[in-house]
């Protein structure tokens, strides 16, 4: 069973709900490419605004709880595995601007 860093968080669950029943239907002005008179009548109603059909309610459901799920911070509760640690930390740094080309840096 998943625990959760943060779960107050997955409060905010509901709000996605809120949020797409207060949002109000705007008119769309007209595309700039014409879609087919069956495609633009089943997605659009009488006064030109775009129907929101199942699948898009659906994603932006699933978006909004995976979302949510994600900020909470899923962890599966038990025994961390400690990595072995082995080989060197090395860094190598090249200057390759055209300061380090004078003259004045002799060997």
């Amino acid at each position: 069973m998943p625990e959760f860093a943060l779960p107050l968080v997955l409060l905010a669950l509901p709000l996605g709900l809120l949020a797409r029943l207060l949002t109000v239907r705007q008119r769309v002005p007209a595309a700039a490419l014409r879609e087919p008179r069956a495609t633009a009548m089943l997605l659009t109603d009488r006064i030109g605004v775009r129907r929101r059909t199942r699948w898009d309610t659906a994603l932006a459901a699933a978006l909004w709880c995976l979302l949510v799920i994600a900020i909470a911070n899923p962890r599966v509760p038990g025994q961390t595995l400690a990595l072995p640690v082995s080989g060197w930390d090395i860094i190598l740094t090249l200057d390759l601007s055209s300061s380090m080309q004078g003259h004045r840096f002799r060997a």
